[in-house]
């Protein structure tokens, strides 16, 4: 792979270029789009010998004329089944060009993935699937692409993308995502894919709104007639050239070859006519290629079939040897092969074109190719070439019960998966399994597959995984498949067969105390909790051993704990105790060192801890996740810490910081991020309600209600949580108390009616009262505070007391609130405490003490604003001057009011001295993204420079009592 478009020989361009002025065009402003410091993606779209190749070619002596760098590739049917292949060719050149100081520094720069690609030797086999290494891949190689772009802009061109392997084109998406945000154009050539589905990479990059798809079509008649006089010189009368079009569609490579043959047959002495034509067009191109290449000898036959067998990128000395010829014989073969326009003169060798390559290959015939792509297995094994490049040989092999093939296909797997290519892996152990493998090898064989398959989703992972069960008679392995397959049933949502299983499985192990053993029981407990027949019996029969572990844990013990603190918290676990198990399961950050931030085990931990009011730890937890996706480059770990983090920044009152966290939680989902898309809109819209925004948030809900796959979720809870806090600030209190009950009655369904998860019966509650009914109002505040005690947690206990005020008249409602003022001192900080401190404030106006009005309302406007809870502080503002209180005139939102969450994001990162590549790296963003926030941020703070913000992001908005007056004291 990786040959330098433009060199394949024939026709030049003018001559394939015909009716092609419309995408000539298109091309030229894309060119100018990467020199002028943006980014274009145009995707060539049709069927094979229209010319595709041929406008790439166009496009990059465009680039060449205006000075901008070109990164091209051209992919190879054979190596879609090499990861990777596609992204070192494009890059790899180009790397290799660098000086070795300027190489190591960009590769440094892009992350540990790009250099690791990169680096020499193979990469070492895994037996599991790094599933997030794909996409931090392809990130680490956006910021390499991004950086050779620097200065002069970049074209990147691949032709016949179609046959990318599938980790590569997760590179190719997520680069055309970003193109518009960067000084890189990308030229994409593909043909229409036979079948494509739900999730489909070409489709995605095709379909993105920054691309631009062109349909190829045939030549029209003009053209057609041209290139008829020109050939057969001016032989091109009405008769021939419809002759001419109809044989061959107007595809512009098969008429080339058409008259290539008439122009023989004409030099030979025939006649030409109609007639003539319809005799010489090729059936296929076969006929017309193979009767060429026939006329050369029987040894430019031997070495065309061997490189149309070993595909691109091939050496001359290996395709003699697969030849049968010697070296001297060879390179005669190779020299009669390009004047005859077959193959490439180049080395690496290569034929003109994919057609042409497509024709020698047919020609040889099933049993031939099965028998030369074993040789060449065998061989390219023997000289220790990538074992990825063996294993594509063995897929197209013929099938004899070899050993050899079984285990190499085995071990090709494995490496596959610890580059994340999935789809690779369970291609190589399907054909390891057609082999087919020997009894010996047969169930790891089946259990390699299930569990390459239960990875990926595939429902084929059971019945592998069963079939591989019963092949085992050795207890300790077969509890060790029945884990694989318990796993396996909870991924497809049958937790009660799961739960059997994993069961089963700890009977047949004998004893929970190892490694083994526990991480049985962490899987069983998960899905037994999920298995409502079991629910009930699960914990207690798990808490006693769990609490008499001492010592150093092993990393299933730790996930046993996670799922302890959660379970605790969800069934209602006081604070202390939730606090204390979700502590030893993250082990001072033992758990994300022994499972990385694209585990999810941390997030278990996390969730606990926001349910029991642990804030400070909870982000604390979701900081270092985040610092760990930064170092490996992973956009989707960095997306689920995001989100984790904006709830209990949402409850600290770090309103504009949670907003920020979850946007940049959702904007991940353009690459495939979908872990709890739910709960993180639930976020957003919560915290756009407390900014005082209700527009956005109700377009963003919208589309998030009508999803089905989040309404099969556990997450529809916070969402409908999210409506119900959207609708009460519309104005429609009863819709608003319809969808909270809703909201309660789905919790109530699966046992985890706990008010730190959702405190739906304070919204009710506040509702209710909204419309009137204020027993209704009361009676949900009284549920609300008497499931609040149990908890004890001070943040809820004070909702529920709030709640209660509000169904409350003068003094009762007073007392309610200062009982929930003092369980909420200043420290640690809690938007609760705001609320409470603003109703309290409210209702001493209502019974006359506006005095004492003054400082509650104060302190909350100020605690509200400074975090950026404006509907709050906009409230609290109209109750002081209800009271007789002037604020100030610079209001609650200070100087940076203005700001959206992201830009005040930048902008403090801008602010702590970090360079806009800096910001773009941490934030998952482009380096355009962080100009474009800053832009906005200086235009709205009327500055010019840099050093300008600190001073204004220190002021903050805030409100200083000796900057407010008094009615009284006036």
């Amino acid at each position: 792979m990786g040959e330098a478009l433009g060199s394949r020989g024939g026709p030049g361009l003018a001559e394939m270029l015909l009716d092609r002025e419309r995408e000539l065009a298109t091309l030229r402003a894309a060119v100018g789009c990467a020199s002028g410091g943006g980014g274009a993606v145009i995707v060539l779209q049709g069927a094979a010998g229209l010319g595709k190749s041929r406008l790439l070619e166009a496009a990059q002596e465009m680039a060449h004329g205006d000075g901008v760098p070109v990164l091209r590739a051209r992919c190879e049917e054979l190596e879609s089944a090499l990861p990777w292949s596609l992204a070192s060719s494009l890059l790899a050149p180009a790397l290799e060009e660098m000086p070795a100081a300027s190489r190591r520094r960009a590769l440094r720069r892009a992350g540990e993935e790009a250099g690791e690609l990169f680096a020499a030797g193979r990469t070492p086999p895994q037996e599991t699937l790094e599933q997030g290494r794909v996409l931090r891949r392809a990130h680490a190689l956006t910021w390499l692409t991004a950086d050779l772009a620097e200065g002069a802009g970049m074209l990147v061109a691949i032709d016949d993308l179609h046959w990318a392997d599938e980790p590569s084109l997760h590179f190719v998406a997520y680069l055309c995502a970003r193109a518009a945000e960067l000084p890189v154009s990308v030229v994409l050539a593909t043909r229409p894919r036979e079948r494509s589905g739900e999730g489909d990479l070409l489709e995605r990059i095709a379909g993105h709104p920054a691309a631009r798809a062109i349909e190829l079509g045939p030549l029209g008649p003009e053209a057609v007639a041209e290139l008829v006089r020109d050939a057969l010189d001016g032989g091109g009368e009405p008769e021939m050239v419809a002759a001419c079009s109809e044989a061959t569609g107007g595809n512009p490579f098969y008429l080339r070859e058409l008259l290539r043959e008439l122009s023989l047959a004409r030099a030979e002495g025939a006649t030409l006519d109609a007639s003539t034509v319809c005799a010489a067009a090729p059936a296929g191109v076969v006929r017309s290629v193979c009767l060429r290449l026939e006329r050369l000898g029987a040894a430019a036959v031997a070495l065309a079939r061997a490189v149309a067998v070993l595909g691109g990128g091939v050496s001359l000395h290996h395709a003699a040897e697969l030849a049968e010829l010697g070296l001297e014989d060879g390179l005669s073969a190779l020299e009669a092969l390009a004047r005859a326009e077959i193959l490439r003169a180049d080395d690496p060798l290569g034929f003109v074109h994919p057609l042409v390559a497509a024709a020698v290959y047919e020609d040889l015939g099933v049993s031939r190719r099965g028998g030369l792509h074993l040789r060449a297995a065998r061989m390219l094994a023997r000289d220790r070439i990538d074992l990825a490049r063996v294993a594509v040989h063995l897929l197209a092999g013929g099938r004899h019960g070899d050993e050899w093939v079984v285990e190499t296909l085995r071990e090709a797997a494995m490496s596959a998966l610890g580059q994340g290519a999935g789809e690779l892996a369970v291609q190589y152990l399907g054909r390891a399994l057609e082999e087919p493998p020997t009894r010996e090898q047969r169930a790891g064989v089946l259990g390699e597959l299930g569990r390459a398959e239960a990875a990926l989703g595939r429902p084929a992972a059971c019945e592998h995984l069963r079939c591989a069960l019963e092949l085992t008679g050795e207890p300790r392995e077969r509890a060790r498949r029945m884990l694989e397959l318990g796993r396996a049933l909870a991924v497809a949502g049958d937790h009660p067969r799961a739960a059997k299983t994993l069961e089963e499985g700890l009977a047949t192990l004998g004893s929970a105390d190892s490694e083994l053993g526990r991480e049985l029981q962490a899987a069983w407990w998960m899905s037994a909790t999920l298995d409502t027949a079991r629910r009930p019996s699960t914990l207690a029969a798990q808490a006693p051993a769990v609490a008499e572990w001492t010592g150093r844990l092993s990393h299933g013990q730790h996930q046993l704990l996670a799922q302890l603190a959660q379970q605790r918290a969800f069934e209602g676990g006081s604070a202390e105790e939730v606090r204390s198990v979700a502590e030893r399961a993250w082990g001072a950050g033992e758990l994300l060192r022994a499972e990385g931030s694209d585990g999810m085990t941390w997030s278990l931990v996390t969730g606990a801890l926001l349910v029991a009011d642990e804030l400070e730890l909870d982000i604390e937890i979701c900081d270092a996740v985040m610092d760990e996706a930064r170092l490996r480059g992973s956009p989707m770990a960095y997306a689920t810490a995001s989100y984790c983090r904006s709830w209990p920044l949402l409850y600290r009152g770090q309103v504009d910081e949670a907003a920020a966290d979850a946007q940049s939680a959702l904007a991940a989902r353009s690459d495939g991020w979908a872990v709890s898309v739910g709960a993180a809109v639930g976020s957003l819209v919560t915290a756009s309600v407390e900014r005082g925004e209700t527009a956005q948030p109700r377009a963003l809900l919208e589309s998030t209600l009508a999803d089905r796959q989040i309404q099969r979720s556990s997450e529809y809870v916070l969402v409908l949580g999210a409506h119900g806090r959207l609708l009460i600030a519309e104005g429609r209190p009863g819709e608003a108390l319809e969808v909270l009950l809703r909201a309660g009655e789905m919790l109530c369904q699966v046992g985890a009616d706990q008010p730190g998860v959702l405190d739906w019966r304070v919204g009710a509650s506040l509702a209710a009262g909204l419309m009137g009914d204020r027993d209704r109002a009361f009676e949900l505040a009284r549920e609300a505070l008497e499931r609040a005690r149990v908890t004890g947690i001070a943040r809820v206990l004070a909702a529920a007391l709030r709640a209660r005020a509000r169904a409350q008249r003068g003094e009762q409602a007073v007392a309610s609130l200062r009982e929930a003022a003092a369980l909420l001192g200043p420290s640690p900080p809690r938007l609760e405490r705001a609320y409470v401190l603003v109703d309290l404030g409210a209702a001493l106006r209502r019974v006359h003490r506006r005095a004492e009005a003054r400082d509650p309302l104060l302190e909350g406007m100020g605690l509200a604003a400074a975090g950026g809870a404006r509907a709050l502080a906009a409230l609290a503002r109209s109750e002081l001057i209800a009271a007789g209180v002037q604020p100030g005139a610079r209001g609650a939102d200070g100087p940076t009011g203005a700001l959206t969450p992201s830009e005040r994001r930048v902008a403090r990162l801008a602010a702590a001295g970090h360079s806009n590549r800096e910001i773009a790296q941490r934030l998952f963003v482009t380096v355009k993204t962080v100009e474009y926030h800053l832009g906005n941020t200086y235009r709205k703070l009327d500055i010019r420079r840099r050093s300008q913000l600190a001073r204004l992001l220190e002021a903050g908005p805030r409100e200083s009592p000796d900057r407010s007056r008094s009615a009284a004291s006036r």
